[in-house]
């Protein structure tokens, strides 16, 4: 069985046969570091470890940034660059939606794997907020799909829904962050 320290000054853990002279993580002296015991079962640690929904996330976080990136650069393109730029907006609409379910499907997993229950207070604001996002992506599609209407409007919309939608992505990244280390023991 490993053996577990963690870091007292930035709350680091790792294994202790890898704590060198200092914390990789902060730098401070490897003396700052005490016992720790992971309040977790070695089966829910397994999924957790694979960090599944952290990573996944981060497509629909690059999606929606750029997607509102290039609709505020795109009106004032011309030409072919602006052609491009379109059809890589709309590329980017369609794979929203789908990169958005697989986050949701792996935040459930995620936080059942924590909790053990998703109606905790700060993952029934992901699901809203998460939910909002997959509306947002999906009336950003739609309005893409329609863009042969072109017109400052249409611009704007897709800027509007755009950043409504990055605003989602930033907002479920932050409460994400902080529930990086919880977890509802045994």
């Amino acid at each position: 069985m490993k053996t577990w320290v963690k870091c007292k000054a930035c709350g680091f853990v790792m294994e202790a046969r890898k704590l060198g002279e200092v914390c990789p993580a902060c730098g401070v002296p490897s003396k700052m570091f005490e016992p720790y015991v992971d309040r977790v079962s070695e089966q829910r640690k397994r999924i957790l470890d694979r960090h599944i929904h952290p990573v996944i996330v981060h497509a629909p976080q690059a999606f929606a940034f750029f997607l509102l990136f290039f609709a505020v650069i795109a009106p004032f393109m011309s030409g072919p660059l602006r052609s491009e730029l379109v059809i890589t907006i709309g590329i980017l609409a369609v794979c929203l939606p789908f990169t958005l379910v697989g986050a949701f499907l792996s935040g459930m997993l995620d936080g059942k794997t924590r909790f053990r229950r998703y109606t905790t207070p700060i993952l029934m604001r992901k699901i809203v907020i998460g939910s909002l996002f997959f509306v947002l992506s999906l009336l950003l599609l739609v309005v893409i799909q329609a863009r042969p209407l072109q017109g400052v409007g249409m611009d704007v919309a897709i800027i509007l829904l755009s950043a409504g939608c990055l605003a989602c992505s930033m907002f479920l990244g932050l409460i994400g962050a902080r529930l990086m280390e919880a977890k509802f023991p045994g």
